[in-house]
Protein backbone atom coordinates (compact mmCIF):
# COMPACT_ATOMS: atom_id res chain seq x y z
CA UNK A 1 0.00 0.00 0.00
CA UNK A 2 1.50 3.22 -0.84
CA UNK A 3 -0.19 4.60 2.55
CA UNK A 4 2.41 7.55 3.37
CA UNK A 5 2.17 9.27 -0.37
CA UNK A 6 -1.35 8.85 -0.62
CA UNK A 7 -2.43 10.46 3.00
CA UNK A 8 -0.11 13.36 1.44
CA UNK A 9 -2.17 13.50 -1.86
CA UNK A 10 -5.32 13.24 0.57
CA UNK A 11 -4.86 15.88 2.55
CA UNK A 12 -4.15 18.23 -0.57
CA UNK A 13 -7.23 16.80 -2.34
CA UNK A 14 -9.22 17.94 0.50
CA UNK A 15 -7.82 21.29 0.82
CA UNK A 16 -9.47 21.95 -2.58
CA UNK A 17 -11.66 19.65 -4.27
CA UNK A 18 -13.96 20.12 -7.42
CA UNK A 19 -17.00 18.18 -7.29
CA UNK A 20 -18.29 16.60 -10.22
CA UNK A 21 -21.77 17.77 -9.18
CA UNK A 22 -20.58 21.23 -9.06
CA UNK A 23 -19.43 21.52 -13.16
CA UNK A 24 -16.90 23.32 -14.42
CA UNK A 25 -16.73 26.97 -13.19
CA UNK A 26 -15.34 29.10 -15.49
CA UNK A 27 -16.37 32.91 -14.49
CA UNK A 28 -16.00 36.11 -16.08
CA UNK A 29 -12.81 36.30 -13.42
CA UNK A 30 -11.89 33.23 -14.98
CA UNK A 31 -12.83 32.48 -18.10
CA UNK A 32 -9.54 30.93 -19.84
CA UNK A 33 -8.73 27.75 -17.18
CA UNK A 34 -8.66 26.78 -13.28
CA UNK A 35 -7.64 24.41 -11.02
CA UNK A 36 -8.76 21.81 -9.48
CA UNK A 37 -8.47 18.24 -7.66
CA UNK A 38 -10.31 15.45 -8.71
CA UNK A 39 -11.17 12.14 -9.03
CA UNK A 40 -11.29 10.38 -12.31
CA UNK A 41 -11.04 7.13 -14.13
CA UNK A 42 -7.95 6.76 -16.89
CA UNK A 43 -9.02 5.53 -20.08
CA UNK A 44 -7.77 4.77 -23.26
CA UNK A 45 -10.04 4.42 -26.94
CA UNK A 46 -9.12 1.68 -29.65
CA UNK A 47 -6.70 4.30 -31.77
CA UNK A 48 -4.86 4.59 -28.10
CA UNK A 49 -6.21 8.25 -27.37
CA UNK A 50 -6.01 8.62 -23.45
CA UNK A 51 -8.84 10.74 -21.68
CA UNK A 52 -9.93 11.22 -18.27
CA UNK A 53 -13.66 9.98 -17.72
CA UNK A 54 -14.92 12.38 -14.74
CA UNK A 55 -18.49 11.46 -13.83
CA UNK A 56 -20.77 11.79 -17.36
CA UNK A 57 -17.76 13.93 -18.48
CA UNK A 58 -14.26 13.83 -20.17
CA UNK A 59 -11.29 15.37 -19.28
CA UNK A 60 -8.15 15.76 -22.07
CA UNK A 61 -4.47 15.39 -20.70
CA UNK A 62 -3.05 15.53 -24.28
CA UNK A 63 -1.91 13.60 -27.23
CA UNK A 64 0.33 10.85 -26.14
CA UNK A 65 -0.25 11.04 -22.28
CA UNK A 66 1.37 7.55 -20.58
CA UNK A 67 -1.45 4.74 -20.23
CA UNK A 68 -0.58 1.75 -18.13
CA UNK A 69 -3.91 0.27 -17.54
CA UNK A 70 -7.53 1.52 -16.83
CA UNK A 71 -7.73 2.55 -12.95
CA UNK A 72 -9.06 5.07 -10.86
CA UNK A 73 -6.99 7.87 -9.65
CA UNK A 74 -6.79 10.81 -7.73
CA UNK A 75 -5.22 14.12 -9.38
CA UNK A 76 -4.95 18.04 -9.48
CA UNK A 77 -5.34 19.26 -12.90
CA UNK A 78 -5.76 23.01 -14.61
CA UNK A 79 -8.65 22.55 -16.73
CA UNK A 80 -9.12 24.71 -19.64
CA UNK A 81 -12.51 26.33 -21.45
CA UNK A 82 -11.05 25.02 -24.43
CA UNK A 83 -12.56 21.34 -25.56
CA UNK A 84 -11.58 18.71 -27.46
CA UNK A 85 -14.06 17.24 -30.27
CA UNK A 86 -15.01 13.65 -28.22
CA UNK A 87 -12.24 14.20 -25.27
CA UNK A 88 -14.17 17.44 -23.76
CA UNK A 89 -12.32 20.26 -22.02
CA UNK A 90 -8.28 20.01 -22.72
CA UNK A 91 -6.03 19.67 -18.72
CA UNK A 92 -2.89 20.02 -17.77
CA UNK A 93 -1.87 17.21 -14.91
CA UNK A 94 -0.27 19.12 -12.47
CA UNK A 95 0.06 15.20 -10.53
CA UNK A 96 -1.53 11.97 -10.28
CA UNK A 97 -1.56 9.00 -7.75
CA UNK A 98 -3.03 5.90 -8.72
CA UNK A 99 -5.71 4.86 -6.20
CA UNK A 100 -5.43 1.49 -4.71
CA UNK A 101 -7.53 -1.58 -6.07
CA UNK A 102 -9.11 -3.99 -4.05
CA UNK A 103 -10.40 -7.17 -5.16
CA UNK A 104 -14.38 -8.01 -5.97
CA UNK A 105 -15.61 -11.17 -4.88
CA UNK A 106 -18.82 -12.62 -6.44
CA UNK A 107 -21.28 -14.71 -4.50
CA UNK A 108 -20.85 -17.14 -2.58
CA UNK A 109 -17.85 -15.70 -0.87
CA UNK A 110 -16.94 -15.45 2.74
CA UNK A 111 -13.45 -15.47 5.34
CA UNK A 112 -11.82 -12.62 3.70
CA UNK A 113 -11.42 -11.01 6.99
CA UNK A 114 -13.08 -9.22 9.72
CA UNK A 115 -11.13 -6.10 10.53
CA UNK A 116 -12.60 -2.67 10.84
CA UNK A 117 -12.84 -0.13 8.84
CA UNK A 118 -14.73 3.27 8.67
CA UNK A 119 -16.12 4.53 5.53
CA UNK A 120 -16.59 8.07 5.15
CA UNK A 121 -19.54 8.31 3.27
CA UNK A 122 -19.95 12.20 2.94
CA UNK A 123 -16.55 12.58 1.62
CA UNK A 124 -16.54 13.93 -2.11
CA UNK A 125 -14.20 10.62 -2.64
CA UNK A 126 -16.59 8.17 -1.99
CA UNK A 127 -18.59 7.68 -4.68
CA UNK A 128 -20.61 5.35 -6.77
CA UNK A 129 -19.80 5.90 -10.82
CA UNK A 130 -18.28 4.43 -14.40
CA UNK A 131 -18.88 0.91 -13.04
CA UNK A 132 -16.69 1.56 -10.05
CA UNK A 133 -17.40 1.68 -5.59
CA UNK A 134 -14.32 4.64 -5.00
CA UNK A 135 -14.11 4.69 -1.27
CA UNK A 136 -12.41 7.01 1.65
CA UNK A 137 -12.15 5.35 4.61
CA UNK A 138 -9.87 5.65 8.03
CA UNK A 139 -8.51 2.21 9.31
CA UNK A 140 -6.14 1.11 12.01
CA UNK A 141 -2.38 0.63 10.86
CA UNK A 142 0.93 -0.02 12.16
CA UNK A 143 4.01 2.45 12.27
CA UNK A 144 5.60 1.46 10.19
CA UNK A 145 2.24 0.15 8.30
CA UNK A 146 2.15 -3.19 6.80
CA UNK A 147 0.14 -4.98 3.95
CA UNK A 148 -3.69 -4.54 4.42
CA UNK A 149 -5.99 -5.97 1.90
CA UNK A 150 -9.56 -5.07 0.99
CA UNK A 151 -12.58 -7.20 -0.65
CA UNK A 152 -15.87 -6.08 -1.66
CA UNK A 153 -17.98 -9.14 -1.62
CA UNK A 154 -21.03 -9.60 -3.55
CA UNK A 155 -24.57 -11.74 -1.71
CA UNK A 156 -27.04 -13.55 -2.93
CA UNK A 157 -28.36 -10.18 -3.91
CA UNK A 158 -26.19 -8.44 -5.99
CA UNK A 159 -26.77 -5.67 -5.67
CA UNK A 160 -25.84 -6.02 -1.72
CA UNK A 161 -22.35 -5.89 -1.15
CA UNK A 162 -19.62 -6.47 1.71
CA UNK A 163 -16.70 -4.83 2.46
CA UNK A 164 -14.54 -6.81 3.99
CA UNK A 165 -10.88 -5.65 5.63
CA UNK A 166 -7.96 -8.06 6.29
CA UNK A 167 -5.24 -6.20 8.37
CA UNK A 168 -2.97 -9.51 8.28
CA UNK A 169 -2.42 -9.04 11.99
CA UNK A 170 -0.92 -5.18 11.35
CA UNK A 171 -0.81 -3.69 14.65
CA UNK A 172 -3.55 -1.19 15.83
CA UNK A 173 -0.98 2.00 16.09
CA UNK A 174 -2.57 4.91 14.26
CA UNK A 175 -5.60 5.40 13.03
CA UNK A 176 -5.41 6.78 9.83
CA UNK A 177 -7.57 7.74 6.08
CA UNK A 178 -6.79 6.42 2.67
CA UNK A 179 -8.87 5.55 -0.67
CA UNK A 180 -9.63 2.22 -2.61
CA UNK A 181 -11.53 1.06 -5.37
CA UNK A 182 -13.37 -1.73 -6.65
CA UNK A 183 -14.80 -2.89 -10.14
CA UNK A 184 -18.33 -3.64 -10.08
CA UNK A 185 -19.34 -4.04 -14.03
CA UNK A 186 -19.44 -7.55 -13.69
CA UNK A 187 -22.90 -6.57 -12.21
CA UNK A 188 -25.80 -7.45 -13.66
CA UNK A 189 -26.74 -4.12 -16.31
CA UNK A 190 -29.75 -1.93 -14.68
CA UNK A 191 -32.02 -1.06 -17.37
CA UNK A 192 -34.61 1.18 -16.43
CA UNK A 193 -32.29 3.55 -14.68
CA UNK A 194 -29.94 3.47 -11.40
CA UNK A 195 -30.36 0.67 -9.12
CA UNK A 196 -29.75 1.29 -5.18
CA UNK A 197 -26.21 -0.49 -4.19
CA UNK A 198 -26.19 -1.41 -0.72
CA UNK A 199 -22.80 -1.93 0.70
CA UNK A 200 -22.23 -3.44 4.69
CA UNK A 201 -19.41 -3.36 6.71
CA UNK A 202 -18.14 -3.58 9.93
CA UNK A 203 -16.84 -0.03 11.74
CA UNK A 204 -13.41 0.08 13.70
CA UNK A 205 -15.76 0.15 17.06
CA UNK A 206 -17.03 -3.46 16.13
CA UNK A 207 -20.65 -2.01 15.25
CA UNK A 208 -22.46 -3.11 11.70
CA UNK A 209 -22.60 -0.61 9.27
CA UNK A 210 -24.39 0.13 5.88
CA UNK A 211 -24.79 3.21 3.36
CA UNK A 212 -27.08 2.90 0.12
CA UNK A 213 -25.83 4.34 -3.20
CA UNK A 214 -27.74 4.93 -7.04
CA UNK A 215 -25.75 2.11 -9.32
CA UNK A 216 -26.41 2.66 -12.70
CA UNK A 217 -24.28 0.55 -15.73
CA UNK A 218 -22.08 2.23 -17.68
CA UNK A 219 -23.29 3.34 -20.74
Amino acid sequence: MRLLRGILCLAALLAVSCSKEAGFNFSDAAPEFYKADVIVTIKQDADGTVFFQYGSDRLYPGAGYPFERQCRAMASVTIYAEEVPLYGHRVDVNWLEPIDQGAFIPYPAEGYGSDGIDVLTKSWITSVEDGYVTLHYMAWWGDPAGHHDFFLVQGEDPYELTLMHNANGDEETVYSEGTIYFDINSLPPTEDGPHKLRINWTSTEGNPVSAEFDFETRT
